[in-house]
C-alpha cells in the first residue's frame, strides 16, 4: 500500500485523502444506522488516510481540506496553491468509471438470469393491496369512541 501512495502524485494523494474522507463519513452514518458490518472497514479508512498524509509530509507538502476548498502547501517554501479544480475532475472521473463499472455488472446479472426468473421477480415486486373490510373498520372506529367516552366521564380507564 505505501508503494502504490508513494507512485502517486500530489495531487492524487489529496483526491485519495477526500475520497476516503466522505467514505468516512458515510461509513459513520452507517454505523448510526445499524449496519455493524460497515464499522470495522472505519479503521482501515483512517489508516489509510494517515498514510497518505505521511506520504505528503515526506515530500515536504501539507494538505488542507476544508469549505474553502482543498489546498496544497509547501512547507519549505510556505507557499499556498490552491487545488480544488484538480481534484474535483478527479473526483469526477473516479465517479464516472464507478458508474460504468456498476453498470456493467448489472447488465451481466440480468444477462444470467433465466427470462422465467425475471417475469417472476417482476410480479413479486408489485404489492399486494389488501382490502379493509367495512365492518372491522366500523367496529375498530366504535371502540376507539367507546374507549374515549370513558376517559372523558370517568376521567380514566384504558
Amino acid at each position: 500500500m505505501n508503494k502504490e501512495l508513494r507512485k502517486k502524485t500530489d495531487i492524487e494523494l489529496c483526491a485519495l485523502i477526500l475520497r476516503l474522507k466522505l467514505e468516512l463519513l458515510h461509513i459513520r452514518f452507517a454505523t448510526v444506522a445499524g449496519d455493524v458490518a460497515k464499522a470495522s472497514k472505519a479503521k482501515a479508512v483512517r489508516e489509510t488516510i494517515a498514510k497518505a498524509i505521511t506520504v505528503l509530509y515526506q515530500r515536504n507538502k501539507k494538505v488542507s481540506i476544508g469549505s474553502h476548498g482543498v489546498t496544497l502547501y509547501d512547507m519549505k517554501t510556505n507557499k499556498p496553491t490552491s487545488i480544488t479544480s484538480q481534484v474535483q475532475e478527479m473526483l469526477k472521473a473516479d465517479a464516472t468509471k464507478t458508474k460504468q463499472a456498476v453498470s456493467e455488472e448489472t447488465v451481466q446479472v440480468v444477462k444470467q438470469q433465466p427470462t422465467e426468473q425475471k417475469d417472476k421477480d417482476a410480479s413479486d415486486a408489485k404489492p399486494q393491496a389488501t382490502p379493509i373490510v367495512k365492518k372491522q373498520l366500523k367496529t375498530q372506529m366504535e371502540k376507539k369512541a367507546e374507549k374515549t367516552m370513558i376517559h372523558k366521564t370517568v376521567g380514566g380507564g384504558s
